[in-house]
């Protein structure tokens, strides 16, 4: 009934981030069916890592908004511009997003400064086009895909997003989903995102490491969402990150494996 969240950010891009890694972990999904028009607001907060693979965790708040109309058009702050279609037994997206940058210094982000990323230079935010599909196996088993295309900072590269879920539980006011995610980056992505190069070793102290393209990170989550009444739900995630391949091996992926929470109130109209 309710899904998609995400994360991004600085201070006032806290919010951001937040909700650029909540899209990331898939914490909330929403998305109507065409032919119904929904209007969705979602307020929380989230427990991350800095930065995929990083050592340090931070709670940040969790903002959400979307509204899509009957002719599956939608506005989000998760999926961006675009249009859901359906078809027989699956659903296509296409939508003009954006994916947040990174932060050298992200002092204004976290109140705290961080020392982590330091000698790595910012990675600024990419504006996309997103190709998301999504089949249903079953009543209660989807598969769905997403694309996220660089049109700007073409150097910063391309990703995808495979994503296994199952509704496990359900009642008249709750669903237990449990949700399988893994990302693909090419060459491009898995060097910005998880590389050091030359310079940045010189700067920062750490080894050089050459990113190529591949599988870089999986996420496993269990998702429990709770129906208070027509307007009003609540939404819990927990969720491991784990990093994979090239991006386990990077210097900067301090951690194998990221915890990460998200709850969210959020009202529908």
């Amino acid at each position: 009934m309710v899904k998609s969240l995400e994360i991004t950010g600085r201070l006032c891009s806290a919010a951001v981030l937040t909700l650029v890694l909540l899209s990331s972990a898939s914490a909330q999904e929403v998305s109507a069916p065409v032919g119904n028009h929904r209007a969705l607001l979602g307020l929380g907060a989230a427990y991350l890592p800095d930065y995929a693979g990083a050592e340090n965790s931070r709670t940040v708040p969790a903002l959400f908004a979307e509204y899509q109309n009957e002719e599956g058009y939608f506005a989000s702050t998760t999926r961006g511009l675009g249009k859901l279609t359906c078809h027989a037994n699956w659903t296509s997206s296409v939508a003009l997003s954006y994916r947040a940058g990174r932060s050298e210094n992200p002092a204004l982000l976290y109140l705290t400064h961080t020392e982590a990323l330091h000698g790595m230079d910012d990675i600024a935010g990419t504006i996309t086009a997103n190709l998301g599909l999504s089949t249903r196996l079953s009543d209660r088993v989807t598969l769905s895909s997403m694309a996220a295309i660089a049109l700007n900072q073409h150097e910063y590269g391309n990703s995808l997003q495979l994503a296994l879920s199952a509704a496990i539980w359900r009642s008249m006011s709750d669903q237990i989903e449990l949700k399988a995610t893994v990302h693909y980056g090419d060459a491009s992505y898995n060097q910005r995102y998880f590389g050091v190069s030359t310079y940045q070793s010189l700067r920062s102290g750490l080894p050089v490491a050459m990113g190529s393209a591949g599988w870089n990170r999986s996420l496993s989550s269990i998702a429990w969402t709770h129906v208070i009444d027509q307007n009003w739900s609540v939404r819990t995630l927990a969720g491991i990150q784990h990093m994979l391949n090239d991006a386990a091996d990077s210097p900067l992926s301090k951690m194998s494996d990221n915890l990460l929470l998200i709850s969210t109130v959020n009202y529908s109209f």
